[in-house]
């Protein structure tokens, strides 16, 4: 794509709203503003504006914006108003190769510095992940169900559904990949294998400490012919 400078004196006279140093917030508000100010449709035309915008955003992790990466200068720097010196193009040519080799290899010192210091902060809210044995007996938490069921009818609600299933039994472990087997008697055409973060370590209540925390299971169901109903 060619900027003229026609294109280049629209974006200097852009609104401050425009003017995002987080980078993926710029498409959203330059469309947002284009489309208050312009219902009627024509508000696509704008789009090349919002390219060059992005294109023009200095990055917060590498510290460059992508037109300085990719040509060596940035379109919304004010051009010199000397003339500047006489210079050889092969010259000319080296030092903007030259410029743009040193210029990367910044912005990777720099991204690399900045997935240091995002892990860091990352890894704070973050538990230590509990190995499960087999046989182990866990619970599983039922977040995809309560998604599931809120997705299916804006009148539902899943307040008072339980956070957690179970407990299930372990039939594999897979430690490396933080994946676990259960066994699921009742749900066969569900796959078995779940996350570690969906799983919790189930504790069998103590009947002396809290002999009212455990529900009261019915008897078995014999039919009059002597059966027994499952």
């Amino acid at each position: 794509m060619t900027w003229h400078a026609p294109a280049l004196i629209q974006y200097c006279n852009l609104p401050l709203p425009w003017r995002c140093s987080t980078h993926h917030q710029i498409p959203t508000v330059a469309l947002h503003y284009h489309i208050e100010c312009n219902q009627r449709g024509c508000w696509f035309h704008a789009l090349p504006r919002v390219w060059f915008d992005i294109l023009n955003t200095i990055n917060t992790s590498t510290g460059y914006s992508g037109f300085q990466l990719k040509t060596g200068h940035s379109p919304r720097i004010i051009p010199p108003l000397i003339p500047l010196d006489e210079v050889d193009d092969v010259a000319r040519a080296l030092d903007v190769l030259q410029r743009l080799h040193d210029d990367i290899q910044e912005a990777k010192d720099n991204l690399l510095k900045a997935k240091v210091s995002q892990a860091e902060f990352a890894n704070r809210h973050w538990r230590d992940e509990v190995v499960f044995a087999t046989v182990d007996r866990v619970m599983l938490s039922i977040f995809h169900q309560h998604r599931d069921y809120l997705q299916k009818d804006d009148k539902h609600i899943a307040k008072f559904m339980p956070r957690y299933d179970g407990p299930y039994t372990i039939m594999n472990t897979f430690p490396n990949r933080s994946i676990y087997t259960l066994d699921l008697p009742n749900s066969p055409n569900v796959f078995p294998s779940f996350h570690t973060s969906l799983l919790s370590q189930y504790n069998a209540n103590d009947n002396d400490l809290f002999p009212g925390h455990v529900c009261t299971h019915p008897g078995t169901i014999v039919t009059e012919d002597g059966e027994i109903e499952w």
